[in-house]
């Protein structure tokens, strides 16, 4: 409640003064208290708008099933019919109605799904990779059951393969690959292990294997030792191992020229190097003009002595291994959650006619070279 004066003036010189007896004279100023209550205003709350929803889609002749379920959930059945019908697909009756359906409906599933594949082939790749990630003991323990399972079909299809033109083509570079087998070779030399076959001793660019370990301890940085050559574990810091590294990588050179191969092995192009700096460099192009130009005696031939063309191979190869990446990518992205590329150390325990009993130190290594080329600057 509020209080209010209204006073009125009384007129110049008159001095008459009221009482409270008398009435009141026309010059007489009046004190009047008038009492307003203040209006009160109870706010009051904005009606919440209920979520909008929608009904659930499930039919059977005129009915309709009645359930409501929020209106932004993309699924038309509501949660109820949705348990029901995962619940009959996961049942004996379910799966033979499901397959009677895929069989009726194959080119019409097989366009669906590509077009959904092709729409979500990042997200599928990164849900794929997570899973395998995730899963990797069990997926490699159920790949090796199950090649130990179908050992003899495994054999036939893999010989009927090497019988086609592609499988001819594939063992014959695979064959060809002689940078691969010296590399592998080299490995076994800096470890003193037994060594057969195609190696840098049979092409004369070492004389022993203490020569080439001698070599590559003349390279060694403060920290590294023999002990600590090894492969580099995901996470592992700097300066944990080394690894033969290479200053003009294998990528670029020819492996169908010998001159090449021998170039790209020469002790010239071998250093002992950081093992994380080599799979962070793996071929790419970390030497200046002046340090690619003192190596020009190994440039490989296709470089033909240009600077300029050695550099186009540098560029070429990142290229083709961009284009590797995606394909490898979109081969992951439709493989439903199998595993295409599998440990070398898993392959070994279950395949036939492979390399066995190496120690696991080589088999990482091997794994891990093979898989980065081991290339680096």
């Amino acid at each position: 409640m509020s209080t209010a004066s209204v006073g009125v003036a009384a007129p110049v010189g008159d001095t008459t003064a009221s009482t409270a007896s008398s009435p009141p004279s026309a010059g007489t100023v009046f004190n009047i208290t008038v009492n307003v209550a203040a209006p009160s205003f109870a706010p009051t709350a904005a009606p919440v708008a209920a979520p909008a929803t929608k009904q659930c889609s499930k039919r059977k002749g005129s009915w309709r099933c009645a359930n409501r379920f929020p209106a932004d959930d993309p699924r038309k059945t509501c949660p109820h019919h949705r348990k029901k019908s995962n619940d009959f697909m996961k049942s004996s009756k379910g799966k033979v109605v499901a397959e009677r359906k895929r069989k009726k409906n194959k080119k019409e599933i097989a366009k669906s799904d590509a077009k959904y594949k092709s729409k979500n082939k990042k997200q599928i790749a990164k849900s794929g990779a997570e899973y395998r990630t995730a899963h990797k003991k069990q997926i490699a323990e159920s790949d090796a059951a199950y090649r130990t399972a179908h050992k003899k079909q495994i054999a036939k299809s893999d010989a009927a393969y090497d019988r086609t033109p592609a499988g001819r083509a594939s063992q014959k570079k695979t064959d060809a690959r002689l940078i691969r087998h010296l590399d592998k070779s080299m490995r076994k030399m800096v470890r003193d292990t037994p060594n057969a076959g195609a190696t840098p001793l049979s092409r004369g660019l070492f004389v022993s294997d203490a020569d080439a370990q001698a070599h590559f301890r003349s390279t060694f940085a403060p920290w590294m030792t023999s002990e600590n050559h090894g492969a580099h574990r995901r996470g592992a810091p700097y300066k944990t191992k080394w690894q033969v590294g290479h200053l003009l990588p294998k990528a670029i050179f020819d492996p169908s020229l010998i001159a090449d191969v021998d170039h790209c092995f020469s002790r010239r192009n071998l250093i002992a190097q950081d093992a994380r700096e080599n799979q962070e460099q793996r071929d790419s192009l970390a030497l200046s003009d002046a340090q690619l130009l003192a190596l020009q005696p190994l440039w490989p031939a296709a470089a033909s002595g240009e600077l300029g063309a050695l550099k186009a191979l540098f560029a070429r190869v990142a290229k083709a291994r961009a284009e590797a990446a995606e394909d490898e990518e979109d081969e992951e992205a439709s493989s439903d959650g199998e595993e295409e590329d599998e440990d070398e150390e898993d392959e070994e325990a279950s395949s036939d006619g492979e390399e066995e009993d190496e120690d696991e130190e080589d088999e990482d290594e091997e794994d891990e070279d093979e898989s980065s080329d081991d290339d680096e600057m």
